[in-house]
């Protein structure tokens, strides 16, 4: 967590993501952090999963979640927090 945070500072990344494979207990959306919770302008970092767990899914389902995710956290950038940590759906 610490290594993505530093990351997001040197680099002035506004939306950071720890990316794990789905398991039947972690949704996709897990957490949403950020330092100073109720500074909107401050970086966030996401802990996301994504399902892995179809042998038979093609590289193009992998990348389909990835855009989805992807949207997402932009969308939820642009909204301002309500609590210091957001829990994704």
């Amino acid at each position: 967590m610490y290594q993505v945070y530093a990351y997001g500072k040197e680099y002035a990344c506004p939306v950071n993501i720890l990316l794990y494979p789905m398991t039947p207990n972690v949704k996709a959306n897990v957490a949403t952090y950020r330092h100073h919770p109720l500074d909107a302008s401050e970086a966030s970092i996401h802990i996301c999963s994504i399902d892995l767990t179809d042998t038979g899914k093609s590289h193009r389902t992998v990348a389909e979640q990835l855009r989805g995710l992807l949207t997402n956290l932009l969308v939820l950038q642009t909204e301002e927090p309500s609590t210091p940590m957001e829990i994704g759906a």
